[in-house]
């Protein structure tokens, strides 16, 4: 991955599409980039907050998508919950690289790069480009609670 040397744009990358917003108000490009990026802070702090629920492939989901299983789960030690999950049809996904998702950037090398992250009090931000500008847009505070859609708007 990190030897790859096709262009990261169209190669590596991931795109999204969108629909657009019901409300006609919040359809121009300021509104939909604040909606993205408080969604997208609300989803770190989760994540760095450790409350973020585990992804995972139901295979029986009329047993696994339960309030029994979500329980069962609790009580049942960490490194055997995978036994439980499997005995409910329910494949926990690997997460291992969620960390990777915020605070990271890939530096580049002449023969492979480097994937850097950040400690969270050093990555409040994010780079926004339009055209050919770029734009630092504070999304958290110093104690890393995030800023309001008004603000970052």
């Amino acid at each position: 991955y990190l030897k790859g040397r096709d262009p990261l744009m169209i190669n590596v990358n991931p795109q999204l599409t969108f629909n657009d917003n019901p409300d006609p108000l919040k359809m121009d490009q300021a509104s939909r980039a604040a909606t993205l990026l408080t969604s997208s802070a609300r989803f770190y702090r989760t994540l760095k907050d450790e409350k973020l629920s585990p992804d995972i492939f139901h295979t029986k989901p009329k047993d696994s998508e339960t309030e029994t299983y979500k329980w069962l789960m609790k009580m049942i030690p960490r490194r055997f919950s995978f036994y439980g999950s499997y005995f409910y049809g329910a494949y926990p996904l690997d997460m291992s690289q969620y960390d990777r998702l915020f605070s990271s950037t890939r530096i580049p090398h002449q023969e492979k790069d480097e994937l850097v992250t950040y400690q969270p009090s050093e990555s409040r931000h994010v780079i926004v480009q339009r055209g050919s500008e770029f734009y630092k847009v504070t999304l958290l505070e110093d104690d890393g609670s995030i800023l309001s859609y008004a603000d970052i708007k």
